[in-house]
């Protein structure tokens, strides 16, 4: 396994940690998500310290506050791309040089 996809695996979700969510909030966010679309778009594009917002923009926002996390604690830029599309559809990037090494870390989290 590539070191950089290590790391990409381990820390993820690391940007999660900017504002915590507990799972009754990530339960919600799923199903919003898969059954009302549009109002999933429009919490998740608010400000996470509104208290129903709040785990919408972590859900959306995470992925990026992920990889600038791991940019300064100087982690590599394969690390960071990586960590900041492993939510993104794989199918997006199947062009791009990382693109396989996206889905095995998508696959991995989806397992977990």
């Amino acid at each position: 396994t590539p070191p950089d996809l290590m790391v990409a695996a381990l820390v993820h979700d690391v940007g999660k940690s900017r504002y915590p969510i507990v799972v009754w909030q990530k339960i919600v966010v799923v199903l919003v998500r898969a059954f009302l679309p549009g109002l999933y778009r429009r919490w998740s594009n608010g400000n996470p310290l509104n208290l129903w917002q709040h785990p919408f923009v972590v859900y959306e926002k995470h992925p990026q506050w992920s990889a600038e996390m791991v940019a300064e604690a100087g982690g590599s830029a394969m690390a960071q791309w990586l960590i900041a599309h492993h939510a993104d559809e794989v199918g997006q990037w199947i062009n791009h040089p990382y693109a396989e090494l996206l889905k095995r870390l998508q696959t991995a989290d989806d397992a977990n």
